[in-house]
């Protein structure tokens, strides 16, 4: 269990960094719009914001991880997929409501790509989560 864990959590840092970082390229596709310097602002300020929260969630569940709480690490591994996930949420939402919906069509595909296996693998990680829950559940039964 321990190596699945492990598996998600290399997963979840290359997956947020690439959700960090897509709006980055997206913004330098169209850095000659007269928006760019607003969307790299707004995308600079994403990802200082979604850096910190990640890197806070992640170090409070490698605390409770090692204090005997192993899904704590779990959830903060799903609560980590969020936040890159609004932040390509937003930019989507940012580039069709403020920059007058001038996204090319790949770069738009992009983000909804990398949203949407965002989101996959956070279901993913909760269906782990349950069945971790639901196994020290049974054993803390069968050893009372």
């Amino acid at each position: 269990m321990r190596f699945a864990i492990a598996v998600f959590i290399v997963m979840n840092f290359v997956l947020t960094g690439a959700g960090l970082l897509l709006p980055f390229a997206a913004a330098e596709n169209d850095s000659a719009a007269p928006w760019a310097d607003e969307v790299f602002r707004f995308n600079l300020a994403c990802f200082a914001g979604a850096s910190f929260l990640m890197l806070a969630t992640y170090i409070f569940g490698a605390f409770r991880y090692l204090r005997g709480h192993p899904a704590f690490l779990i959830v903060a591994s799903i609560v980590g997929l969020g936040v890159p996930a609004g932040s390509s949420f937003a930019y989507l939402w940012y580039l069709f409501n403020v920059a007058d919906a001038t996204i090319s069509g790949p770069v738009w595909l992009w983000l909804v790509l990398l949203t949407g296996g965002l989101v996959a693998l956070a279901m993913i990680e909760t269906a782990v989560l349950l069945f971790v829950l639901a196994r020290s559940e049974r054993v803390r039964l069968k050893a009372a």
